[in-house]
C-alpha cells in the first residue's frame, strides 16, 4: 500500500490534506513527513478505527472492490465473445481449432496514384496493432485494387516465407518476426 501511495501521488497538486488508509501501510509518520514535503504542506496519514472517517474508508474500499468485479466481469463477457466468435470461424471454415492469427488487407489511393496497401491483424481474436503493415505499391500503375492487393498479398508472403526458413535456421520460433507468423 505504501508503494503504491509512493507512486500514485508524485506531482504536489495531487496530494490531499488528509489520506485515509484501510490498513497500516508501513510508518506512517514517514509517510506523511515525505508527502507533505512533496506537498508543501502538512498532509495527515492516519488508518481511522470508529466514526465517520472509518465509515468513510470502508465505502471505498467497498466501492473499489465492486468496481473490480463490474471490470472483472467484462473482461470475461468480452473474452466469452471473442472465444465464441473464434470457435464459430473455425467451425464455418471447416478449421482443426480456433484460429491464432487473422489478417485483413485493404488497399487505398489517392485519386488513384499512391496506392498503398495496409494489413491489420488479430491474435487470438484481439486487435493487434503492432503487427500492422503498410505496403507501397510498387508495380502496379493507377487504381487497381485487385492487382495490387495481388503484389500486397504476394510481397508479404514472399517476405513471410524467406523470413521463417533465416528464423528457422537460427533456431527462433515464427512469432517475433516482421513477416514470418503467417496467418
Amino acid at each position: 500500500l505504501s508503494q503504491f501511495i509512493l507512486q500514485h501521488y508524485q506531482a504536489p497538486e495531487s496530494i490531499p490534506r488528509a489520506l485515509l488508509l484501510p490498513a497500516p501501510a508501513g510508518d506512517l509518520d514517514t509517510l506523511a513527513r515525505y508527502l507533505s514535503g512533496l506537498r508543501g504542506a502538512r498532509v495527515a496519514v492516519s488508518v481511522p478505527e470508529r466514526g465517520e472517517k472509518k465509515r468513510l474508508v470502508e465505502m471505498a474500499v467497498r466501492n473499489n472492490r465492486e468496481e473490480a468485479e463490474l471490470r472483472e466481469l467484462k473482461l470475461q463477457k468480452s473474452r466469452a465473445r471473442t472465444t465464441g466468435a473464434l470457435l464459430e470461424l473455425a467451425e464455418a471454415l471447416a478449421l482443426p481449432g480456433p484460429p491464432r492469427r487473422i489478417e485483413g488487407y485493404d488497399i487505398s489511393n489517392t485519386q488513384g496514384r499512391q496506392s498503398v496497401g495496409s494489413m491489420v491483424v488479430m491474435l487470438s481474436g484481439a486487435a493487434a496493432p503492432k503487427e500492422y503493415r503498410h505496403f507501397r505499391i510498387k508495380t502496379v500503375e493507377g487504381a487497381n485494387d485487385f492487382a495490387s492487393m495481388r503484389e500486397v498479398i504476394l510481397r508479404r508472403f514472399t517476405h513471410g516465407l524467406a523470413e521463417r526458413v533465416e528464423r528457422d535456421a537460427q533456431g527462433l520460433p515464427p512469432q517475433g518476426g516482421k513477416f514470418s507468423d503467417l496467418p
